[in-house]
């Protein structure tokens, strides 16, 4: 028998009588299935279990202890469930597992070393208080990634630079002093800090600057923190520009005064900073923020009750702010303008700045502004828009004042992919981007809200004012008629009879204007030095004669006042419909004060029952009765929680724990778990967060069932992984197949995920370019070029069928790259999607190009991206759902044309079109890993990761074809039901087929061909979704649990 590193867990079982029959039947059992029978006699005689005390210690009439280690007990073991096990110590070090867990919560392990954990790809204690510590050593194996752990100290992760992401739990009894590890943070990429319980509040992180790495991206504090005694800086945590800051908890800062403040007076450059739960005054709204902007930097701190009078803004603030919901007052000024702001349900007066009310046509911009403020009465004509036209660096540039917030505003005759590079102030578009022949094209027609406002701008910068119609149209008022004038009224002047003539209103066909003395018995005169900008016009003459056009306008009547307008007899009734005979009038009120069971203004509806505010978590239908409770609830009082799965850790296809990660309530009644035709039993835990229990054999993908409650969640997430992954094409012999992840190591003259490329010196070279007004995103080389774009998100139901759609194609916000010129940044903003004021929807796609080949790691995945190529990053944050059965389905177009027909070229070209499958026990020829599209002798190579970031774990993702067509393949990355957030992850590259010919008259004259090919291999474990939270055997598929049960039982998981 094979030996096996030892691992102590010392096991204290408290059995109360002697070994009666029932205990010695069940050590018996115990030490059979492990393989140790004979170490305690033999058959004839009967064994006895407290001969050797250093196994299993007795008194005179009972046990008091039993050792357990991996080098006398469990080689053999397949499955131990103990109950009151306390684990006293770990002394050596853990074998390899992918996932080692500990669920109990009767113990506490002090001072183990991390060392013994080095081993452990992800190790998760959440309930057991374990307490880590550090000798020093430098770990000789670097594959522990992951730490999700339950500690009264922060743990010292010097030398341990392999830990990505650290999820700490703290008790009641947590060591502030601690916070003094957090200088060993220096590779962390996550950090997050939870309260263990509601019913206390620990010390906020003393010396947060200390936490300071280049590779952090998110940190997150949840749960109560006691009050701070100073203002904090926040100027040093992470140089990374996309560093994420949440903070989900009561936490400020509390003066000698007892009022509280928010906690910090420095920020540092951050995409997201998130703050809710807290209560405090702020007194620098318009300053406290001013450097904190990135590229696409968000501030979020909606709904803190904040006390704070509204400052005008100041410096580089953020591309949006979000503070609705709170206590703020003061005036919305146009300082604001160029800030996606929202501002709803405050206590803001004053008047809406023009830049906002102009484009209240909009819902999204209104729904921001208005809703509980008490701004004056906001204007419904939009006189302020003032566009001007230039052409700077090969761009068209439209500047002015009040111009669209978004470019789904507007649009432009000619139809050109503007992006907005100053909100409210500028707009852009490359020049190339006109038609064929932009000589010819004389003007840019600018149309707001499908043509509400219209403007026509002069594309000709050399053009001069043309004057068709000058008339008097009162005593002292001058109109001109003709074109290439301007709507700003600053640039232009003139003169009549050398007096001048002031400007009152202006557009590119009209100027009129004032003049201070009547010319009405003037016969003619003279329009002089009129002046538009740098053009000017010669001097003419006018005559007199005058065309009164007076309009008047009678406004509609509105009769504002108060309770009920009788059209009959124009009385005011106190109540409604006299209260519908169901309740008594308050004449004090003049509001109804229904009986019971009744609702409503008029009490005409009915009460629901037995909650009449269905508990909080739903809307009362008075027409019934009933409660239409939100999506995460359900019942007749809406009490009851309708769960759902956002991530499943499989297992692999011998069989084994399965985690399912999600909402389940803190009610399980009648719990049943099936993944496919099996009943995943026993179940080994279920709480408000996560089930596990315990599958047999098998292979393929699975649908998942879990019913609770009486009532029945289904959905799509479950596949057995297999322990080798099989490479695209094994490599076409031409590299390694890493059997491990799946992906191909090329050899040093070869490239390609299937390592097909050999790379040829001469061949044409690729480059990139992103549209700034679209999104969109091309790879050229030579005469082909390949077009990539996201185009639509869908919300689908557990059958597939598209429930909603979400176009994105053409609606991105373009956000300033001058940090880097390598990577583009898009933003867009969803309105509500379930009438819920309180959220919105964000989607963010971050697109890098990629000038040199390196390194990248996204869940749980290391991969290689060549030079040249493009890389994806998706986010889709707080998306509403109509179920929580349905998931999300990203959708990406690729494409394929040339940009010029080359004669020569002729032997490159040819079509075919096929379809690969290289998953040989899931036969699904729509299933999608990796994409290749060749035409011309390039070859464009797309890689499609199969898993995902749902609420920040890895999870499985099916990618799959919606349609092909000979040049295109529109893809569908299916996403869990990710609820904070869902990350994908694409990259794409273009490489020369060794058969291209660069000179067609050869006597290699081949023709290419043209092949979308979608190919399904497993990578890095990508079948692999399954997080185990239990002890995992690779070599000999044996499965230790240790899990509180309340007996002790000892069975084979083979039999």
């Amino acid at each position: 028998m094979k030996s096996i590193t030892s691992f102590f867990l010392i096991l204290f079982i408290s059995i109360v009588s002697s070994l009666i029959e029932s205990e010695y039947s069940c050590f018996y059992k115990f030490a059979r299935d492990c393989g140790n029978l004979a170490t305690f006699g033999d058959a004839t005689k009967g064994y006895d279990f407290c001969y050797l005390p250093t196994l299993i210690k007795c008194n005179s009439d009972n046990v008091t202890s039993m050792q357990v280690a991996f080098n006398n007990w469990v080689e053999n073991a397949s499955d131990i469930n103990f109950d009151q096990i306390n684990i006293e110590s770990i002394t050596n070090y853990i074998p390899y597992y992918k996932i080692f867990s500990i669920s109990s919560n009767k113990f506490i392990l002090d001072g183990v070393q991390l060392k013994y954990f080095q081993n452990v790809q992800h190790f998760y204690s959440p309930t057991s208080l374990i307490n880590l510590l550090n000798d020093g050593t430098i770990p000789q194996n670097k594959t522990l990634i992951d730490m999700s752990i339950k500690s009264n100290k922060i743990p010292d992760l010097t030398g341990f630079d392999s830990i990505q992401s650290l999820n700490l739990i703290l008790p009641k009894t947590f060591d502030s002093s601690s916070f003094s590890n957090l200088k060993s943070f220096s590779k962390l990429s996550s950090f997050r800090l939870r309260q263990d319980s509601p019913l206390f509040c620990f010390d906020f992180i003393n010396d947060i600057n200390q936490l300071s790495s280049k590779s952090l991206i998110s940190l997150s504090i949840i749960g109560c923190t006691k009050p701070l005694t100073s203002l904090y800086s926040l100027k040093n945590i992470s140089n990374n520009p996309s560093f994420n800051f949440d903070i989900d908890g009561p936490l400020y800062y509390l003066n000698n005064n007892n009022e509280k403040f928010f906690p910090f007076n420095e920020i540092q450059p951050i995409q997201i900073f998130s703050m809710k739960g807290g209560s405090f005054k702020m007194v620098n709204i318009g300053s406290l923020f001013q450097n904190v902007a990135t590229v696409n930097s968000v501030v979020l701190l909606s709904s803190n009750g904040i006390e704070a009078i509204f400052e005008p803004r100041i410096g580089n603030y953020p591309i949006s702010l979000d503070i609705s919901n709170n206590s703020i007052t003061g005036n919305l000024d146009s300082t604001w303008c160029s800030t996606l702001i929202v501002i709803k349900n405050n206590n803001f007066t004053g008047d809406i700045p023009s830049c906002f009310y102009c484009y209240f046509d909009d819902p999204l911009i209104k729904n921001m502004i208005t809703p509980g403020n008490q701004f004056n009465q906001v204007k419904t004509e939009c006189t302020s828009i003032i566009p001007n036209l230039k052409i700077v660096n090969h761009e068209i540039v439209i500047y002015g004042t009040d111009l669209p917030l978004l470019t789904t505003q507007f649009k432009t005759v000619p139809n050109l992919s503007w992006y907005i590079s100053s909100r409210g102030k500028e707009i852009k578009v490359n020049y190339d981007s006109l038609p064929s022949s932009p000589t010819q094209l004389k003007t840019i027609d600018l149309l707001i809200f499908e043509g509400k406002y219209n403007f026509t701008l002069a594309l000709d910068q050399n053009q001069a004012p043309i004057i068709s119609k000058v008339a008097f149209v009162s005593s002292n008022s001058v109109l001109i008629s003709g074109s290439y004038f301007s709507y700003d009224k600053s640039l232009i002047s003139f003169e009549v009879d050398h007096q001048p003539c002031i400007i009152t209103s202006s557009t590119f066909y009209e100027i009129q204007c004032s003049l201070s003395a009547s010319f009405i018995n003037v016969a003619s005169l003279v329009l002089s030095n009129l002046k538009i900008g740098n053009h000017s016009s010669e001097d003419i003459l006018i005559d007199t004669s005058i065309s009164f056009i007076n309009l008047y306008c009678n406004e509609n009547c509105k009769s504002v006042g108060y309770g009920i307008c009788n059209m009959k007899d124009q009385t005011c009734v106190e109540c409604p419909s006299n209260c519908s005979n169901q309740g008594t009038c308050n004449i004090f009120t003049n509001k109804c004060e229904c009986f019971n069971g009744f609702a409503n203004d008029d009490c005409s509806g009915i009460q629901c029952n037995p909650s009449a505010n269905c508990n909080g978590n739903g809307i009362c239908d008075t027409s019934m009765g009933k409660c239409n409770c939100d999506i995460n609830w359900a019942s007749s009082d809406c009490n009851t929680t309708n769960h759902y799965v956002s991530s499943v850790i499989s297992t692999s296809t011998s069989g084994g724990v399965v985690t399912l990660l999600g909402m389940f309530g803190d009610t399980h009644n009648n719990p049943l778990i099936k993944i496919g035709e099996l009943t995943c039993l026993p179940i080994i835990k279920i709480n408000s967060t996560m089930i596990q229990c315990e599958i047999g054999p098998g292979k393929g993908h699975k649908a998942v069932q879990v019913t609770q409650n009486g009532i029945t969640w289904y959905g799509n997430g479950f596949k057995y992984y297999e322990t080798a992954l099989p490479c695209p094409s094994q490599c076409s012999s031409h590299g390694h197949c890493d059997t491990t992840t799946g992906i191909c190591k090329c050899d040093s003259k070869w490239s390609g995920i299937d390592c097909a490329i050999e790379i040829q010196v001469d061949s044409p070279q690729s480059n990139s370019t992103i549209d700034k007004g679209t999104g969109d995103s091309t790879l050229n080389n030579g005469e082909t070029k390949y077009s990539i774009l996201i185009t639509s998100i869908n919300e689908i139901d557990f059958n597939g069928n598209s429930i909603k759609e979400i176009n994105l194609k053409n609606n991105w916000i373009f956000i300033s790259n001058k940090s880097n010129d390598n990577f583009y940044y898009f933003i867009q903003y969803l309105n509500n999607t379930n009438n819920n004021d309180n959220d919105t929807t964000i989607i963010i796609s971050t697109i890098e190009e990629v000038k040199e080949s390196k390194q990248f790691s996204f869940a749980d995945i290391n991969f290689n991206v060549e030079s040249g190529s493009i890389k994806f990053t998706t986010t889709i944050k707080n998306w509403k759902y109509s179920s929580v059965l349905n998931t999300l389905q990203l959708r990406m177009n690729t494409t394929v044309d040339k940009i010029i027909k080359n004669d020569h070229d002729d032997c490159n070209e040819d079509v075919n079109i096929s379809i690969i499958n290289g998953d040989d026990d899931d036969i699904d020829i729509d299933k999608v890993s990796y994409m290749t599209i060749s035409k011309n002798g390039k070859v464009l190579y797309g890689r499609f990761l199969e898993k995902a970031l749902s609420d920040s774990r890895p999870s499985y993702i099916q990618n799959k074809i919606i349609k092909k067509n000979e040049n295109s393949i529109l893809i569908g990355l299916n996403l869990p039901h990710c609820v904070d957030s869902c990350i994908v992850d694409p990259d794409f590259s273009v490489l020369v087929n060794p058969d291209f010919s660069s000179n067609c008259n050869s006597s290699d004259n081949r023709k290419k061909w043209l092949i979308p090919v979608a190919v399904v291999v497993p990578i890095v474990g990508l079948s692999i979704v399954a997080i185990i939270f239990y002890v995992l055997y690779r070599k000999n598929s044996t499965l230790i649990k240790v899990h509180l049960f309340s007996k002790v039982k000892l069975r084979n998981m083979n039999n």
